[in-house]
């Protein structure tokens, strides 16, 4: 998917705002920087 642009529906006219998203991966850059915790439920 490219880059997604949704036109916000509640602004007042005559303004108009615009929101951009784009996805760019979900990769991890540092695994030593990933702890995992692990809680005993009682």
């Amino acid at each position: 998917m490219g880059t997604r642009i949704l036109r916000d529906p509640y602004t007042n006219k005559p303004f108009v705002n615009f929101y951009a998203t784009k996805r760019i991966g979900g990769q991890v850059l540092d695994s030593d920087a990933i702890k995992v915790m692990k809680i005993a439920a009682s």
